[in-house]
């Protein structure tokens, strides 16, 4: 196996903008990738639910991948460094993943989706340091079945969020509703515009605006 790795440095935040910045880096996702975290910006996470206990040792798993296992066999290692830590024994995405409700929240999805990004990120550092190619890492592969299989059963399950509107509008409305009534006023003045709310009275100073649905 050779010398030890120092992979000590090596994380992933577990935010969805830190996670999207590291999609930016892998070559191929599917489609799906960007409208599950778009979805994810939105979601605030009101009912959150527990993991079950298959989803919980797929995630302890994943946060726990070295290189320097020495149990790891060549095949599971380099550029195929991840394979084993994905799919070993009966716990894999497709069998773990088989609802929303396994997950339980979208803080613990991100926390799912940091993990294998990180695993990402120690397969091509391994490479660097043994030299052998990193084109192909099996890590990216599975990295794309997780994005596909939560996007999956997060529309099975918040059917209304995935068609009435897109996650785009969702987020732009949430921006509008936060914008006080007199960050708007000297605008509105200027274009010689009425404000009222929604039961067309008068703002008070207090009041945000009423931005229908």
């Amino acid at each position: 196996m050779g010398d030890p790795i120092d992979i000590s440095f090596i994380e992933v935040g577990n935010s969805v903008s830190d996670i999207r910045s590291e999609t930016i880096t892998i070559k191929s996702l599917p489609e799906c990738t960007n409208l599950l975290l778009r979805a994810f910006e939105v979601e605030e996470d009101q009912n959150p639910i527990d993991p079950s206990d298959v989803v919980r040792q797929l995630l302890t798993r994943l946060q726990g991948a070295d290189p320097n296992d020495p149990s790891l066999s060549p095949d599971n290692n380099n550029s195929n460094f991840g394979h084993w830590h994905f799919t070993a024994g009966s716990i894999t995405i497709s069998t773990a993943l088989d609802r929303w409700e396994s997950v339980g929240s979208v803080a613990f999805a991100c926390q799912l989706i940091a993990a294998a990004l990180r695993i990402v990120k120690i397969a091509r550092h391994v490479c660097f340091n043994r030299n052998v190619a990193r084109d192909n890492l099996i890590s990216e592969v599975y990295i794309g079945i997780l994005f596909e299989k939560l996007w999956k059963i997060w529309e099975n399950s918040h059917p209304q969020s995935s068609t009435s509107t897109t996650p785009d509008q969702d987020i732009l409305r949430k921006q509008l509703q936060t914008i006080r009534k007199d960050q708007l006023q000297a605008w509105a003045k200027e274009h010689s515009i009425p404000i009222v709310n929604e039961n067309q009275k008068e703002c008070n100073k207090d009041s945000k605006f009423y931005i229908p649905p």
